[in-house]
């Protein structure tokens, strides 16, 4: 009869205990993943919570086979002459260093999953290269709660592991030669191979991948059975392959055909008498505002609840409000490439994090620095953070105003200077500058509405929303006493929002609700006041603020004139391995992971589609290769 006990005591047997740890340490944590985001499975019964675990299984054990590689090896060093204490010794250091990263990727993941939506990538890391600043979107609690959660999980799994060792290596003695030393070679040996169809993630041609857990048209599910380290891990390891994932169409030819049908659009105003004109003169002063996660959801002239932004709203009915805007992305350092350079969002990487790449973009700052304008950024937090000053510095902007040119005294959040105080400064900056004879584009991102929303007012319970009505409050002073002043008459003051944000719940990232965004322009420079429901895509903005002044747009690659007559709008919008394409025919979001549609809307899904895969195929193959052929041209951005 099999002696189990003693085969269970075997070096076979030591790596498949610690197997099963590894694998019920990743269940626990998805059971605490579910049971803290339960509120988002809108509805879902337990069956579907259990076949989400048993999916979720899957990469689990392709994690833990990865995990087994080390312990495996040093399995096979024990029948060597190394001596056990030494073996055993590197083990316990191994367990220990492999809890801590281990329970740090999950923590971090299960804290950011309420803001993004989306499991862990590799997005992390570019933000980290500031980490006082990517910590400042956390409340002080979340950051006790995740160190205390991250320090007891790290313990328990080390000293489970740790155990795991003593119990099976208890007096360190070498294997002796015999049919023990053998049957334990052949049980070790066989558990190698079965180590290494759990890290291809079973037999199929095809190797483990995130897609491989998706099974449910309910997106959280599929989010519940993925391994949040695998994950990480994954995405890390495709970071510098931009176009990897992307490579939908082999035959360029049909790649082309789909591509042109879009791009066809962004050239489309050949003639300028079919453009709405809109401004008074074609070279006025322009203040352009990108605004902190303002979401149209959150927005009263929009879709947002009564009452919590009058000020904009009055200002919309005076200038003119584009109610049907749509982000390009998810992030500020997206959002903010796609609103100065036109250069549409990627759903797992950033331009920014590339100075190189971002140095050879247009820019609105570049065209009317050309023109004779005067460039001006400012921003209330640190200009270094995600290479946002680079970015500036190598697009056309002259001037930078940071945090390091405010006073400590104004630094009064986690953020830096609040909204307040660098709306009041730009607003005395803008008067001054009126009265030189050189026009001027002056930019400002605002902060105040970003998480952790820290504001000095409280109206709503609702921090997002009391941020925003915080800001809105800031809008209408600054707007107020602009007017009061010369500047205002030869001026035009752009709103646009960075991107969206998860506001109400229900808008979640494969939803058009999610990237629906604050956009109105108003101004002594403007000839008229109207609401315009043209679908507006935020690199559209480029194109068509150059169009009315009269200046060449050819620049542009992805950007259209909406106010032209000739020109069919669309928009493109992505997020973490989702993108996504909205036309007059209706909006369709595609899984690049799962690789199926995860939201369909109206008729034409199938061009749709085939639209939007030849859209960023075509941007990430330019993004990959970008700095190259600039070079290979002798130019660069200016």
């Amino acid at each position: 009869m099999i002696d189990i006990k003693n085969k269970l005591r075997s070096k076979p047997g030591f790596l498949f205990s610690i197997g099963v740890v590894f694998v019920l340490f990743f269940e626990l944590l998805r059971v605490v993943f579910m049971l803290y985001y339960h509120s988002f499975g809108e509805g879902a019964s337990l069956f579907e919570y259990l076949i989400s675990m048993w999916y979720g299984l899957r990469l689990d054990l392709v994690v833990t086979g990865y995990l087994l590689v080390i312990p495996f090896l040093a399995v096979i060093c024990l029948y060597t002459k190394i001596p056990n204490a030494w073996i055993t010794r590197f083990l316990k250091y191994y367990f220990i260093a492999f809890s801590i990263i281990v329970t740090i990727i999950c923590v971090v993941d299960l804290g950011l999953y309420g803001y993004w939506r989306f499991r862990l990538d590799a997005t992390p890391l570019f933000y980290l290269r500031q980490p006082k600043e990517a910590l400042d979107s956390a409340p002080l609690w979340m950051m006790i709660v995740a160190v205390v959660l991250m320090a007891l999980l790290s313990w328990l799994l080390s000293l489970t592991l740790i155990k795991c060792v003593r119990r099976y290596f208890p007096d360190n003695k070498p294997i002796n030669c015999s049919a023990h030393r053998i049957m334990g070679s052949v049980g070790t040996l066989f558990l190698g191979g079965v180590i290494f169809l759990m890290i291809r993630g079973g037999l199929s041609v095809a190797t483990a991948n995130v897609a491989m857990v998706y099974h449910s048209s309910n997106q959280f599910m599929n989010h519940c059975s993925i391994n949040p380290v695998f994950s990480f891990l994954y995405s890390v390891s495709r970071s510098n392959d931009l176009m990897k994932g992307y490579e939908f169409y082999k035959n360029q030819e049909e790649l082309a055909k789909w591509y042109k049908l879009l791009h066809q659009e962004t050239i489309a105003d050949t003639d300028p008498s079919r453009c709405d004109s809109i401004l008074h003169n074609r070279r006025p002063n322009i203040v352009l505002i990108m605004m902190e996660s303002f979401s149209a959801n959150a927005v009263s002239c929009l879709s947002g609840p009564k009452g919590i932004t009058p000020n904009i709203d009055a200002i919309s009915k005076e200038g003119i409000l584009f109610d049907h805007t749509i982000a390009n992305s998810f992030r500020t350092d997206r959002g903010m490439v796609s609103i100065l350079s036109a250069f549409p969002g990627q759903p797992t990487s950033s331009i920014m994090k590339y100075p190189e790449k971002a140095a050879t973009l247009p820019s609105i700052a570049q065209s009317l620095k050309r023109e004779g304008y005067s460039t001006y950024f400012l921003y209330g937090g640190d200009a270094n953070f995600t290479n946002t000053k680079a970015y500036m510095s190598s697009t056309g902007y002259e001037h930078i105003i940071d945090l390091a040119q405010f006073d400590k005294k104004y630094r009064l959040t986690k953020w830096g200077v609040p909204d307040a105080i660098t709306f009041d400064y730009m607003g005395r900056e803008v008067e001054k500058l009126s009265k030189s004879k050189k026009p001027f584009l002056y930019t400002f991102m605002t902060l105040s509405s970003h998480e952790p929303f820290d504001v000095p007012t409280k109206k709503y319970d609702n921090p997002y929303l009391n941020s925003v009505h915080y800001v809105d409050q800031c809008v209408g002073k600054f707007i107020s006493e602009l007017k009061r002043t010369e500047a205002w008459h030869n001026t035009l003051v752009i709103f646009m929002a960075d991107h969206g944000f998860l506001y109400p719940e229900s808008a979640t990232q494969e939803k058009i609700s999610r990237y629906q965004i604050l956009h109105m322009w108003c101004g002594g420079a403007l000839s008229k006041s109207a609401k315009i429901g043209k679908l507006f895509n935020q690199v559209d903005l480029a194109a068509t603020l150059l169009s009315q002044m009269g200046i060449d747009h050819s620049d542009f690659e992805y950007s259209k004139n909406v106010l032209s007559s000739q020109v069919s709008p669309f928009a493109v919008y992505s997020s973490p391995n989702l993108i996504g394409l909205i036309d007059s025919t209706g909006v369709t979001t595609y899984d690049c992971d799962s690789k199926r549609v995860t939201y369909n809307e109206k008729v034409g899904k199938e061009d749709r589609l085939a639209k939007v895969k030849a859209y960023f195929q075509t941007l990430m193959k330019d993004m990959d290769t970008r700095e190259k052929r600039f070079l290979n041209h002798g130019k660069r951005a200016f």
